[in-house]
């Protein structure tokens, strides 16, 4: 299975909620949520993020009829996704 970090997002809005998270990049390239979506629910591959030197896992967060991408760490949902900085600011 492939593994794919991220480490920047981009965001549509200036207060951020995981439903303004549009694209998220990393070391192997960039896809934006829809994308990342399809290949979480595929399990194609396992997706991580590392804040603060935890490392979290990526996965689907179902919150109404939109899928969103959400962190979590040891089984609890955490907002560490949020805490990645903004892609293209010097990362």
């Amino acid at each position: 299975m492939q593994l794919i970090e991220i480490t920047c997002i981009t965001k549509s809005g200036s207060w951020p909620t995981l439903a303004d998270l549009t694209v998220f990049s990393g070391p192997a390239g960039q896809w934006t949520r829809e994308e990342l979506v399809k290949i979480l629910q595929a399990k194609t591959a396992s997706v991580f993020i590392t804040v603060n030197g935890q490392k979290s896992e990526l996965a689907v967060f179902p919150s109404g009829t939109t899928m969103l991408v959400r962190s979590h760490r040891f089984g609890v949902w955490n907002d560490n996704l949020l805490a990645l900085p903004k892609c293209g600011t010097g990362q």
